[in-house]
């Protein structure tokens, strides 16, 4: 279980690696399994810290071959409020991530990258390198509800922060009204100048969608 490993070593900050081996990990599942909290469905978009599960801080996360981390329970399996705060991959702290490829339905994102201008992130680098995510547009649940956040990556920038995308590919399924790729800045008072860098990336949205990319002021 990816999620147990991350939970045992959700305390360690020092520097580590973790070789994820070729295969599928069902992250919905482990979180199931490990009784993860399930948030009320009134849940608000930012309290979503007690109810994920986090990459431990200052972890290199490389997959050995084809990896796939998938988010994909069907629309009576999941709360409302649960599609609107988990995420396969949650990260707040620095972080480097190579040859990873996550899809997600009905989730969050399919990765969610934001610690709210953390001390311990400010000044850090977040470092992606041939990473895929693919959202697939969510379903409506048994009230009408459209489950999940559907936008493929949500990121928010800590002061000095460096993120940095390489070789990496984002994309939306399913319409043409929402992002691959959403980030915002910090928004907290000027500080130190944050950067994000794309290096041979790509971004699908549908054709004529206006905000396939997504960069956001607050």
């Amino acid at each position: 279980s990816v999620t147990k490993l991350f939970m045992d070593l959700e305390d360690d900050d020092s520097e580590k690696i973790i070789f994820l081996d070729e295969g599928t990990y069902d992250i919905f599942r482990e979180y199931r399994e490990l009784g993860v909290t399930t948030p009320p469905d009134d849940v608000e978009s930012p309290d979503y810290f007690p109810y994920c599960v986090f990459l431990p801080a200052n972890t290199r996360l490389i997959g050995l071959g084809d990896v796939r981390l998938e988010f994909s329970p069907k629309a009576d399996e999941i709360t409302y409020g649960e599609s609107r705060t988990w995420s396969p991959l949650n990260i707040i702290a620095p972080c480097y991530i190579e040859n990873i490829e996550v899809y997600c339905k009905n989730g969050r994102y399919c990765i969610h990258d934001d610690s709210h201008n953390a001390a311990n992130d400010q000044g850090s680098q977040h470092i992606y390198k041939n990473v895929r995510a693919i959202y697939e547009y969510s379903d409506l649940d048994a009230q009408g509800r459209r489950l999940g956040f559907n936008n493929t990556i949500g990121n928010g920038i800590a002061q000095g922060a460096k993120f940095v995308f390489e070789d990496c590919h984002f994309e939306f399924k399913g319409s043409d009204s929402h992002s691959a790729f959403y980030t915002h800045e910090s928004g907290s008072q000027p500080g130190p100048q944050s950067y994000l860098t794309f290096i041979n990336c790509t971004f699908l949205g549908g054709a004529g969608n206006p905000r396939t990319v997504r960069l956001q002021n607050l």
